[in-house]
């Protein structure tokens, strides 16, 4: 499976959430800790298009979500997402054109310029994740 196709898988799992990788959803898409309905970013998508649960279903105490989940998903995959450079989309804000890492990317695209999950999977899959 690739990148894009488990951020689509895990995207009708849960509503999108901004702002962090799971986390309580509001209904504007941002976290509201008042909520009871978990969400995920398009990267938190990605882990429950794969494993099929929430990431803070396996971590420990001790563990951090961004780097739990870039474990994972090279696990997965095959590829770190935190070291895996890909080129911003044209058109996406200040930074089109520079190159980022995977996860920058996501997290800019997801949380800055409010792409939706499946825009983001789109865009993967247009340079091959």
């Amino acid at each position: 499976m690739k990148l894009s196709e488990a951020i689509r898988v895990g995207s009708q799992l849960h509503p999108m959430v901004r702002g962090a990788y799971v986390a309580p959803a509001g209904e504007d898409g941002y976290v509201d800790y008042d909520s009871q309905v978990t969400g995920t970013c398009a990267l938190g998508a990605a882990y429950v298009g794969l494993y099929g649960k929430l990431p803070f279903e396996d971590m420990g105490p001790d563990d951090e979500v961004d780097s739990y989940i870039d474990a994972a998903l090279q696990a997965a995959l095959g590829i770190r997402i935190s070291e895996v450079g890909v080129e911003f989309p044209d058109g996406a804000g200040l930074r089109s054109g520079g190159w980022v890492t995977i996860s920058e990317l996501a997290w800019y695209l997801n949380d800055d310029e409010e792409w939706s999950r499946e825009q983001i999977a789109d865009y993967l899959e247009s340079v091959g994740y």
